[in-house]
């Protein structure tokens, strides 16, 4: 499944595989993806902690969360 960074605003949608873009948290927020150059968390940015709970916040208790480790 090919992989692209995502982008502000752009919606959330299944069968879709995006990164956190260099340097940037991805969030998501009432359907669609957030980036944001914000504070590092845990030293770290992009931090998957960001991105989970914003997540857990933005989708509910429905949403599914996948830890792809990479290189």
């Amino acid at each position: 499944m090919p992989a692209s960074h995502a982008r502000d605003g752009r919606a959330t949608g299944p069968g879709q595989f995006y990164r956190a873009p260099p340097d940037h948290h991805l969030l998501v927020e009432a359907g669609h993806f957030a980036v944001r150059q914000g504070p590092e968390e845990n030293r770290h940015r992009p931090a998957t902690d960001v991105l989970f709970r914003s997540a857990g916040y933005g989708a509910g208790p429905g949403v599914v969360g996948v830890v792809l480790p990479g290189l």
